[in-house]
């Protein structure tokens, strides 16, 4: 069983500290849970719980050999730097399965409960006290359980004179596996799917890369295991810091080019530094307050690549304007950057304040998840500040010549004056009829607050961020797991049908679905994800994709006897959950089942609608036996 614990979302990080503590301390408090519930554990939903990447492992072997396989596997991967743990979906524990011959029984005199309670006594762990040894104090466990399935068939189940009767002699003991709650598979094959999370401020492109150097090395290890990267998020990492590092030799390269025809090389070699230097900055200012390099930071970063030269601009061409009047170079510098001390913070500030409010008015999980883009914006804005004012007229003054001889400079190249010759008859014209363009102002801004209230807003927009969407659906509740999982194989043949050399990898799961991004298992549900090709070697978008499989999965499932179905992609940001949640309270589960019911039935109606799901929990069937 599982219970959430939400907390209040305004809380800072150290509330929720102390309140996830005071919350595992009530729970270790509780000391009546029966005998052969397992430890009660407190888990923490933080970003660091969902695995960077997934590593699926497949073929034609046995699935005990293949868990085997994938202990060996994640054992390895964990030894990786950086990652916290190896989860293994779809993992069994190992079992012993003791099958007692009822006619040696018989023979023998032995009753079930005197096979069980042999069994018990001889396989449990028992507390045997301490051992002092110096200054230290050990203690002492013995262990009862078996470290072999043949060691339980030297049991004594009991001794006459006759002899010595062992559970060996009236069972067969088989090592196994447990029944099993879910099912697995990659291509309709038996598979186990680890999933690697990582530590808190770690270099997750590392941790992806080090984890493709194991796979490499894997097939060599064990013939016939077929190993699959799935869910890679270091790939969107890789793609911001590519499109940052693009656009930052853009845009160093068209500042200096720009400076370079109209101030010459040297001032545009000093408005050019400023890009590079001011990032700097912002990355010590991240490390310090914790922020790390992610797909939000770097967003922040591209977003002010273009901002951060703009003081620079200014100052530098104030002092170039000083320096035109024959000033002294340094009485020309600290004059020209004093001059424009006031201007500069005033337009920094303002764009600072614009992300301000994202910072300290947004709350809740959206809030948390955007609070890194405003600090990125300021940190970098704080730098580019620090560096025009403290770094760039010390530069000025060392690497300019001191010859000035006051004459104006005239630049290179006059790119300004195609410009002017359209620019100031225009001027001329909108000062003539100042009214009409006070009017056309106003106009225009009316016109913008009307499409403004008349466009769509989305918080977070589709994107192919993420190669992937899954198809879940429920079985009537009486429905076995093998019942889901052939479900889940026809679905799979659909599928790949429908999308063709687009689809990389259908992963079914028979048993679990999920419910905004929370698992719920029972052996009526089943669950697959598509896995598709990375962005550039698809035609299609994962919408499309979706939308051409959506109405044949639905007549698939509705002839195999689903309940419910929905197709859900995963999108970028926090899980912001569904765009409608209806919330059913009833002091009768059949009333919330049935209110339940007709909302569905009501939604369905309505165009527009679709994946309509809930997370009620249908019982199986059971029969009730009473004994006259």
């Amino acid at each position: 069983s599982k219970i959430h614990v939400y907390f209040n979302t305004q809380l800072n990080d150290y509330e929720i500290d102390q309140a996830m503590q005071e919350v595992r301390n009530a729970v270790d408090r509780v000391d009546n849970l029966p005998e052969e519930a397992e430890v009660p554990i407190v888990i923490e939903i933080d970003v660091a719980i969902f695995p960077v990447c997934m590593v699926g492992l497949s073929g034609q072997i046995p699935m005990m050999q293949l868990q085997d396989i994938a202990r060996d596997v994640a054992d390895a991967f964990e030894n990786i730097k950086g990652v916290s743990e190896v989860d293994i979906v779809g993992e069994r524990e190992p079992e012993i399965w003791i099958e007692l011959n009822p006619r040696r029984m018989s023979a023998y005199g032995i009753s079930v409960p005197e096979v069980a309670q042999a069994i018990a006594e001889r396989t449990r762990n028992l507390p045997g006290g301490t051992v002092e040894m110096d200054a230290h104090e050990t203690a002492i466990r013995m262990k009862g359980e078996p470290q072999d399935p043949e060691d339980l068939g030297e049991i004594v189940l009991r001794s006459t004179d006759k002899g010595t009767i062992y559970l060996r002699d009236l069972a067969r003991i088989t090592p196994t596996l447990e029944k099993p709650w879910t099912l697995t598979f990659i291509d309709k094959k038996n598979a186990l799917v680890l999933g690697i999370k990582r530590k808190k401020n770690v270099n997750m492109i590392q941790i992806v890369d080090d984890v493709k150097r194991l796979m490499n090395e894997i097939p060599a290890q064990y013939p016939g295991l077929k190993t699959t990267l799935y869910f890679d998020q270091s790939r969107e990492i890789k793609k911001r810091i590519k499109e940052l590092q693009v656009n930052g030799m853009f845009g160093i390269g068209l500042v200096f080019l720009v400076l370079w025809v109209s101030m010459g090389i040297r001032n545009a070699l000093f408005a050019s530094v400023g890009i590079p230097v001011s990032f700097l900055l912002t990355f010590i200012l991240m490390k310090a307050f914790g922020l790390s390099i992610n797909a939000l930071t770097l967003f922040g970063l591209i977003l002010v690549l273009g901002i951060v030269v703009d003081d620079a601009i200014v100052v530098l061409e104030n002092i170039y304007r000083h320096i035109e009047k024959g000033k002294p170079l340094v009485q020309a510098t600290l004059e020209g950057s004093r001059q424009v001390l006031a201007p500069v913070l005033a337009s920094v500030t303002t764009t600072m304040a614009a992300f301000f409010p994202i910072l300290i008015m947004v709350g809740g999980v959206i809030g948390r998840y955007l609070a890194d883009l405003p600090k990125v914006v300021i940190f970098a804005l704080t730098a580019s500040l620090f560096e025009v004012f403290f770094m760039l007229p010390s530069h000025v003054v060392e690497l300019t010549p001191k010859n000035n001889d006051g004459k104006k400079r005239k630049p290179r190249f006059d790119i300004f004056q195609p410009f002017r010759r359209i620019y100031y008859p225009y001027l001329r014209v909108i000062l003539h009829h100042r009214y009409i363009s006070v009017l056309f102002i106003l106009f225009s801004t009316a016109l913008a607050f009307f499409l403004y209230f008349k466009t769509d807003f989305v918080m977070f927009p589709k994107s192919d961020v993420f190669p992937r969407f899954n198809i879940y659906f429920d079985l009537p509740a009486n429905s076995t797991l093998e019942r889901s999982r052939e479900t889940l194989m026809a679905l799979s043949d659909l599928v790949r049908e429908r999308i063709g050399d687009e689809l990389k990898a259908p992963i079914a799961v028979a048993g679990m679905k999920e419910i905004n991004y929370e698992p719920i298992y029972g052996t009526h549900f089943g669950m697959l994800m598509v896995i598709l090709k990375d962005e550039k070697e698809r035609d299609h978008s994962v919408v499309e994709l979706m939308d051409r499989v959506r109405d044949e999965a639905g007549q698939l499932l509705t002839s195999l006897g689903a309940t419910a179905f929905v197709l859900e992609r995963l999108i970028e940001g926090p899980p912001v959950g569904a765009d409608v949640d209806i919330k059913i309270q009833s002091p009768q589960w059949e009333s919330s089942a049935g209110i339940s019911r007709l909302i569905r039935e009501e939604m369905a109606r309505h165009r527009g609608i679709v994946d309509i799901q809930d997370d009620f929990s249908r019982e199986k069937q059971f029969m009730e036996i009473t004994v006259d």
